[in-house]
């Protein structure tokens, strides 16, 4: 299915991308980063797909509120933002790159055995405040960003 982004921010350059990767201290993933030089943020039309639910073997439906972008006009969709706020409450090897409509966030494997995959994290099932990130909140969505986008809509 194709999907359409809409509202995207301001064009991106590679060098603005890697600005921000400097300032972040850490890279963005390929696949997100192709992304962002395309789009820069966004609301995607469709905007909903399956996972697996909290209950093994059952399903759910997602929606992907808005991509993140870069020097966005809304804060709250700029990843710059998002990362400073969820430093400290996300896996290390996990990089935020959408919202849904309820305040969790969709991620993409940066690192290890995750690389590459699409997950959500659940902020209702995330560890106690000041305990390290776990794993328990995570629901793999996609084996790779491109899946993740073909998924949107298909529901």
């Amino acid at each position: 299915m194709s999907i359409r982004i809409l509202d995207s921010g301001k064009q991106l350059t590679g060098n603005k991308i890697n600005r921000t990767e400097k300032h972040l201290g850490r890279p963005i993933p390929p696949a997100y980063r192709t992304f962002l030089l395309k789009h820069n943020g966004g609301h995607p039309d469709p905007s909903d797909f399956r996972m697996a639910g909290v209950h093994r073997g059952t399903t759910q439906i997602g929606t992907v509120r808005w991509f993140l972008g870069i020097n966005v006009p809304e804060e709250t969709f700029n990843l710059e933002y998002v990362l400073e706020i969820f430093h400290d409450r996300v896996p290390t090897n996990l990089f935020p790159f959408a919202l849904d409509p309820g305040g969790n966030l969709i991620c993409i494997g940066a690192g290890g055995d995750e690389a590459g995959k699409v997950y959500f994290w659940d902020h209702e099932r995330e560890a106690a405040e000041g305990e390290p990130p776990t794993d328990q909140n995570l629901y793999l969505i996609a084996d790779s960003f491109d899946d993740f986008l073909n998924k949107l809509g298909i529901v």
